[in-house]
């Protein structure tokens, strides 16, 4: 099989064939994650929006649950799991409400580890780390492109939903999706998933 015969019209069933094969070449597998990408993207986001609606859950964002799914569906680890007999929609959708649930409960237990470290000791962070950490990423922010940036500000600093973010700047949805992902996704890569996580 190659990367020819896959097209964004192609099956979730060949799709998630060539993900699961070991023997798929790189280029196959990255044609198969794009398409599969573009195609749920949006709807992953929107799931994962209700669901951390739902638990209450207002320290999360939809990305950070999508961003470890995709991640799981990449290395294979969740793909093992899913039946091709099956369709896909029904079964990402529970994959990305447990994320989204492991996800919060996980939040939930570092907070109260936080704010038990912060009644011993109210400490500010080293003024030194904090301007290193500052520097690089300023660094990182400068690479992007102004409408990367624009993007990001309005998201995670203004506060705007993807959908107001993609009404002010003539976007989809899923391509406010797809542009935040790839910036944390960056970001991640320079700072470990520690920091983006």
């Amino acid at each position: 099989m190659s990367s020819e015969n896959l097209t964004d019209d192609s099956p979730d069933s060949l799709l998630i064939a060539t993900l699961r094969n070991p023997d798929s070449a790189d280029m196959d597998r990255t044609a198969a994650s794009e398409s599969l990408l573009r195609r749920y993207l949006e709807m992953m986001c929107t799931w994962a929006e209700q669901e951390l609606h739902n638990l209450h859950c207002q320290c999360l964002n939809a990305l950070d649950v999508v961003h470890q799914v995709v991640a799981g569906l990449l290395a294979g680890r969740v793909l093992e799991r899913f039946d091709p007999d099956q369709p896909l929609p029904p079964w990402l959708h529970r994959v990305v409400s447990n994320k989204a649930r492991d996800l919060a409960r996980q939040e939930r237990r570092h907070q109260a580890v936080r704010l038990e470290g912060l009644s011993l000791a109210c400490r500010q962070p080293s003024p030194v780390a904090a301007c290193m950490l500052h520097e690089q990423m300023g660094a990182v922010l400068a690479q992007l492109s102004d409408e990367e940036q624009a993007v990001c500000c309005d998201f995670y600093l203004e506060g705007l939903s993807a959908r107001d973010v993609a009404e002010q700047h003539g976007k989809t949805v899923n391509q406010v999706y797809r542009q935040l992902f790839q910036v944390r996704a960056r970001l991640r890569r320079r700072f470990g998933a520690k920091v983006f996580s």
